[in-house]
């Protein structure tokens, strides 16, 4: 049970009040209430190649490989999209494209964003959402005043962005379904290794990101991931006497720190409590996989989205070996049921890389090996099912996933060879 020490101990952390607060700070975004309109024009300056953020194609590029991830994540099939490949990709430059803000499809009828490479001749048309919901009948019309368009472009490709992936999926084919992430991921990149001094610009950005952390549910994973695992290590009774009253059926607590104080404390910082649990989780997930497999030299963490598993030999691939991330990893998540009282939980484990960031005989060799499975980012997949009964525990879920597992850390040492 909670007791008093434990829960002055846990507020009276610096870092742990430091990460409770994230988020909280003045932010120009939040004080400006940046709207639909006005954040459509942001999104038009930073995709831009010419914009003054200096950043070239940076942020059109990642447009252009997330709708090609969620296209083939999807099944959805956009001729321009299904014919290339990472190498493609990663040789392609979008440095000419023209952005246009308001691009009228008719006399009545506006999109929010008109990207057209003359390069490649392809035109991007983007509808992006914050607040409001979707309107399948607007996309509906905007995609038939599109098909005009494609007797004059070689290629037209359609993409709705809004900030929750649950409503950008309503979006009704062939719309390409996309939430901020991608941008939120360039942006963080592009920001940890800018040597550039230009620091009004680098506050901007960052106070951008920030403000999707706050208004979104976004965050700056390496803050969050950081902070949960202070709290794994040094309060974790007192995380686990939080879970506990707080999930049902909640225990009464006895002891001086009432339950209704913890309560509180929860409700305040639901977001950031609710990570921390999962953070629990999934750690213990990864120390059981390391244990399960010592001959590989396995580290994990924890984003977001998923589990990340990669193997220390793994970074003889990439263009910088001393780099501190992972550009060769098995992303691990957990499905959401269709059904709430399935009886199974279902995992969802893929072979992920970033080809921009492997040295070139590592890609020649990927090319080979994996030429008929090879996707942007991707090398392969599998789904596993793992019975969901009060006997169920993490040793049980490990597993289940370790022969998959193994079998991506094989396919991958066959580049080492």
């Amino acid at each position: 049970m909670a007791n008093l020490q434990q829960f002055e101990d846990f507020l009276a952390d610096d870092q742990v009040r430091n990460f409770l607060r994230l988020s909280n700070d003045v932010n120009i975004f939040s004080i400006l209430e940046l709207d639909e309109y006005r954040h459509s024009n942001l999104l038009a300056w930073l995709l831009d190649p010419r914009g003054s953020h200096l950043h070239g194609d940076l942020y059109v590029k990642a447009l252009l490989y997330a709708a090609h991830e969620a296209m083939a994540d999807s099944g959805e099939s956009n001729p321009f999209l299904k014919s290339w490949n990472y190498r493609t990709l990663e040789s392609t430059h979008l440095t000419n494209a023209l952005v246009y803000r308001e691009f009228a499809l008719d006399s009545n009828n506006r999109i929010d964003l008109a990207i057209y490479d003359p390069d490649h001749d392809i035109l991007f048309l983007v509808e992006t959402k914050l607040d409001s919901r979707h309107d399948a009948s607007q996309l509906r019309r905007y995609e038939r005043l599109a098909r005009g368009f494609a007797k004059h472009v070689r290629h037209v490709v359609l993409v709705f962005i809004h900030p929750f992936i649950q409503e950008a999926e309503k979006a009704p084919a062939p719309w390409i379904a996309l939430t901020y992430d991608w941008l939120q991921r360039a942006l963080e990149e592009r920001l940890h290794y800018d040597l550039a001094e230009n620091h009004h610009l680098n506050q901007l950005l960052q106070f951008y990101i920030d403000w999707l952390c706050e208004r979104y549910s976004f965050r700056n994973e390496v803050q969050y991931q950081y902070a949960a695992h202070h709290v794994s290590s040094h309060h974790s009774d007192f995380l686990d006497h939080v879970r506990t009253a707080v999930r049902p059926p909640a225990q009464e607590l006895t002891e001086v720190i009432r339950g209704d104080e913890i309560q509180k404390l929860y409700a305040r910082h639901t977001e950031k409590f609710d990570y921390l649990f999962r953070y629990s989780y999934w750690a213990y997930i990864g120390e059981r996989i390391k244990a399960s497999l010592p001959e590989h030299g396995i580290a994990f963490h924890f984003t977001r989205r998923m589990l990340e598993v990669h193997c220390e030999a793994w970074r003889q691939l990439y263009a910088e070996p001393s780099a501190d991330n992972y550009w060769i990893w098995i992303g691990i998540r957990e499905l959401q049921p269709s059904e709430p009282k399935l009886a199974s939980r279902t995992f969802d484990i893929r072979l992920r890389f970033s080809p921009d960031r492997l040295s070139d005989a590592a890609k020649d060799r990927l090319y080979t090996i994996f030429s008929d499975t090879v996707r942007v980012r991707q090398l392969s997949k599998a789904q596993i099912s793992v019975p969901d009964t009060k006997g169920t525990s993490g040793n049980t879920i490990v597993e289940k996933l370790l022969p998959t597992i193994k079998g991506m850390i094989e396919d991958v040492n066959r580049l080492l060879k």
